[in-house]
């Protein structure tokens, strides 16, 4: 009799703390609340937009400008920015935000301090590296490994700008009117002799690795990162996946003709209807200029269950009409919820 009164309590326990972590808006006069699941507010109505909670934040909006809390009732970013989208370092806590106004975009960190004004066409973000771009310009910024500061910096003079990577070593390689320029991962300016002399040194290791034990030498190419082929120049921009772009992908006839067709083509899996299962399912994939949707994958979800139906119905999808940049269709990585409500 014990163990079941503990274990019920457990249970009621993760329940609670699930459904406190869970926001969800509400409306009165004209104006948005949020409130978790156990029905306690949180905020009080003073949105003019605000949407249900993802990882325990919400998205809000008062007059424009865009802003995002937590489901502990704090302001994580206040209401300031045209633009506002928090990206986090790879799965790791820490994170910083893209902001943007008047189609110009930056960066700022956890704390709300500005690591890079807003000045910028297009930002591509990956790891601690912060690729810029202005005015067909290309630059870079390193950040510190907790995100909290701008550790180094490149002119933004470049014709072309990428990264790649030599085993675990990243390089930066640049071009200005046919010259080239390399740098470490800390955007230290190095010369073409030392970035042949990490290739040489990896091949040497692989070569050795091999040699020595085959199993091995097979796990050492799976967990290390294969050398990124160099882009043509011309191809350069169609090769990145945006992350912020000046417009956004959208599903072909806007937001209405994609509810119509998720209400229409969804499926809901008979074992969780009959349990009462619901919740929202955020999916993340990749627009790509010719409006094709690929690399589909569950940001968070439910249960399998729902979490396939969630990617049958984006595979399922006809295609988008593509992000664009300085007037050019481009590839934009972009997150969605499914919502799964029993009626």
């Amino acid at each position: 009799m014990r163990l079941l009164l503990l274990f019920l309590v457990i249970c009621n326990s993760v329940y609670s703390n699930g459904q406190e972590e869970h926001l969800y808006p509400f409306k009165i006069d004209n104006l948005y609340g949020l409130r978790n699941g156990l029905g306690k507010v949180i905020f009080e109505p003073q949105f003019d937009v605000a949407f249900e909670s993802k990882f325990g934040k919400s998205s809000v909006e008062i007059n424009g400008k865009k802003g995002i809390v937590n489901n502990k009732g704090e302001w994580l970013y206040k209401c300031t920015y045209d633009y506002l989208s928090v990206y986090r370092n790879e799965g790791k806590r820490m994170h910083i935000a893209v902001i943007g106004n008047h189609n110009k975009y930056g960066v700022i960190s956890r704390t709300g301090a500005i690591l890079i004004k807003p000045k910028y066409d297009t930002l591509y973000l990956k790891s601690t590296s912060i690729i810029v771009e202005k005015k067909s310009k290309y630059g870079a910024y390193h950040m510190n490994s907790k995100l909290k500061k701008t550790q180094s910096k490149t002119r933004v003079k470049f014709d072309t700008l990428f990264s790649y990577s030599i085993g675990r070593n990243i390089i930066y390689k640049a071009k200005k009117k046919n010259k080239l320029f390399f740098f470490d991962k800390n955007l230290n300016c190095i010369k073409k002799d030392s970035v042949d002399k990490i290739q040489a040194n990896y091949e040497t290791k692989i070569i050795e690795i091999k040699k020595r034990d085959k199993e091995l030498f097979e796990l050492y190419e799976t967990v290390d990162i294969d050398i990124m082929p160099e882009p043509k120049p011309e191809t350069i921009e169609s090769e990145q996946i945006y992350d912020v772009v000046a417009h956004s992908p959208e599903f072909t006839g806007g937001i209405e003709k994609m509810n119509q067709f998720i209400s229409k083509n969804l499926n809901y899996p008979e074992e969780d209807l009959k349990n009462n299962i619901q919740g929202t399912v955020w999916i993340e994939f990749i627009v790509y200029k010719d409006g094709i949707i690929k690399n589909i994958k569950i940001v968070k979800g439910i249960n399998e269950n729902l979490d396939n139906e969630g990617i049958r119905i984006i595979k399922q999808m006809p295609k988008w009409k593509p992000g664009e940049q300085q007037g050019k269709k481009v590839n934009v990585r972009y997150t969605m919820p499914i919502k799964f409500r029993i009626q």
